[in-house]
């Protein structure tokens, strides 16, 4: 897969602070210091709550061919934009932080394909490195996983997930965009009832088990199946 991103990223200066409260990236400075160490080598200057960061609002993901649809190309959109209050004649307009495909074992993923090292993950927020902290050649992005994917449910043939936590919060990461591979869409799970609080805005904060969506497009049902 490949990936398009604006030249310039709209949302300039947005502090660690704002990144929690408005994005959702709680454990941002700890996913990315964990990510320094582990990729900038000889790195010395770590985040800290004064720094502030460059954000893109959405990426577009360029997905192989696929020959199930006769050699057609296909893309996802994945948004990481906040919620904006309404002000005037402007109505709200929600938040959208999309769900993805992540590459969680690299080594996995390239020697065996289709979803074996693939992880679902929300997706936060996507900004480039500041420089004192060193180079890196692609933007990066703040995820927070799901669990990796059981047995499909018996009933639907989808399998069912929920949010990863580590430490009692939700397991996170900051990974290049790179290791994003592909759109997927969660759907909250149902028991005898269907909770009538849920919306399409807030069901992935409010529902605690989710079906993968495997029949959304014949792209994401080939790659699952």
């Amino acid at each position: 897969a490949s990936y398009t991103i604006a030249k310039r990223p709209p949302p300039k200066n947005i502090t660690i602070d704002r990144l929690a409260s408005e994005f959702g990236a709680v454990d941002f400075r700890l996913a990315l210091s964990t990510f320094i160490k582990a990729n900038i080598p000889r790195a010395n200057i770590f985040p800290n709550q004064f720094d502030c960061f460059d954000l893109y609002k959405q990426i577009i993901i360029t997905h192989p061919l696929n020959p199930y649809l006769g050699g057609q190309g296909v893309t996802s959109r994945i948004r990481t934009t906040p919620c904006i209050e309404a002000k005037g004649r402007k109505l709200e307009s929600p938040a959208h932080f999309d769900t993805a495909f992540v590459i969680e074992d690299p080594v996995e993923y390239h020697a065996e394909g289709g979803i074996k090292g693939l992880r679902v993950a929300q997706v936060q927020a996507i900004f480039d490195l500041p420089s004192q902290f060193g180079f890196h050649p692609h933007p990066l992005a703040y995820v927070e996983w799901f669990t990796p994917l059981g047995r499909p449910d018996t009933f639907t043939g989808m399998h069912t997930v929920t949010r990863s936590t580590r430490q009692r919060r939700r397991n996170s990461a900051v990974v290049p965009v790179t290791q994003i591979v592909h759109g997927c869409h969660l759907m909250g799970k149902c028991g005898a009832e269907i909770d009538r609080g849920w919306t399409t805005d807030n069901v992935l904060e409010k529902a605690p088990h989710f079906l993968l969506n495997t029949y959304l497009h014949v792209d994401m049902f080939s790659v699952i199946k």
